[in-house]
């Protein structure tokens, strides 16, 4: 009995060292390569470019730029040493600060809605009360007195912006490059050929990357609109046909060339809303060489068709108007129509304009 055990165990042994010396060692699949290399092999095997297969996930995932990694639940790219965050509330909302990477967080789309409709209402009411002061003063007498007083029509901003310690918003970016851009004769780079939403409010919630963080995902403004960081976006900016995520813009010159009006146009669609908008920029020459801001007695309008899918089947026609009666003495305004769906529209149909009355002045733009 003995003896028959024994062979039985020798007979095992000599078919588990011919079944090693059988193993495909070039097959990928086998045992030997996953110890060798620690890796579980993936479902499949080329994810495409710009992506990479988690092991830990268990599908393709984004590669993320430098400063970012894919988020272990998610995969989504985002911001790399982050820290836990600086929680501040306005408006009633959270926003969690990461000082880290100065950026501004979100819980979801809803907390980012309320934010901006407030930022909107803030610098209306704060303008609206400064000028109740003067109703008797003309657009240039008022625009006088904002030397005296001092008067910053952008305060609003600047307040909510300065409640993020180093925090820089692509408001301010902007900002900058438009002063110098004004100083030299409107020469050199064009703040607007970066600006993708038109938009100070919106801009305000971006850092100087244009980045802003929603329901832990990064997010960043682009040319083709509100994208995830290392994904594509699903918004049509095809330069044909239907499209989405364009502006565009058209200045106006006094014959004296003292003044000058920008008048704007856009039409966007992200995960936050859609929109379909224009906006009105004064300017004045300066005493001493280039151009500053300057108050015009000011209406701005937007008109057209506005379509609710890609297709651009579902027509909606749109003309908001700012003020909705008479004019404001602005050095700018914008008028706008918001949507909780898709927001698209066709070259040629759609449009913005301006008028100011004082001057004989006006102008349109149109969406191409």
């Amino acid at each position: 009995m003995k003896n028959c055990a024994l062979y039985l165990l020798i007979l095992f042994l000599c078919m588990a060292l011919y079944s090693c010396t059988k193993m495909d060692l070039n097959n990928p699949y086998t045992l030997s390569q996953d110890l060798s290399t620690n890796k579980v092999n993936p479902n499949v095997l080329n994810c495409g470019t710009g992506y990479h297969w988690d092991y830990y996930l268990k599908k393709c995932v984004a590669d993320c730029p430098t400063g970012y990694h894919n988020d272990s639940i998610t995969g989504a790219c985002v911001v790399t040493g982050g820290g836990t965050g600086i929680i501040v509330s306005y408006a009633g909302v959270n926003i969690t600060y990461f000082s880290n990477s100065h950026i501004l967080s979100f819980n979801n789309t809803s907390d980012v809605n309320t934010v901006l409709n407030q930022l909107d209402a803030d610098y209306e009411n704060y303008n609206e009360a400064y000028e109740n002061q003067y109703p008797n003063y003309t657009a240039l007498q008022l625009d006088s007195l904002d030397s005296v007083n001092n008067f910053d029509e952008l305060r609003t901003y600047r307040d909510f912006e300065g409640q993020f310690a180093a925090y820089t918003s692509q408001r301010a970016v902007l900002e900058n490059i438009e002063t110098t851009w004004m100083n030299n004769n409107f020469t050199g780079p064009d703040p607007d050929s970066i600006d993708y939403t038109i938009d100070n409010s919106e801009n305000a919630i971006c850092n100087s990357n244009y980045q802003v963080m929603i329901a832990g995902s990064t997010y960043q403004w682009t040319s083709s609109g509100l994208v995830v960081v290392g994904l594509q976006s699903a918004s049509s900016n095809a330069q044909t046909g239907c499209f989405t995520n364009r502006h565009r813009k058209i200045p106006y010159f006094t014959p004296d060339q003292a003044r000058k009006v920008e008048i704007k146009v856009a039409v966007n669609f992200c995960i936050l809303r859609g929109e379909a908008k224009g906006k009105v920029v004064s300017y004045k020459r300066k005493s001493n060489g280039g151009y500053k801001h300057s108050r015009l007695d000011l209406e701005v309008n937007a008109q057209g068709n506005i379509y609710d899918d890609s297709n651009c089947l579902g027509l909606v026609q749109v003309g908001p108007r700012t003020p909705a009666q008479g004019y404001l003495k602005r050095r700018e305004l914008k008028t706008y129509i918001r949507f909780t769906d898709q927001t698209y529209t066709e070259s040629g149909q759609f449009q913005a304009g301006f008028l100011c009355p004082s001057l004989g002045f006006s102008g349109t733009v149109t969406l191409l």
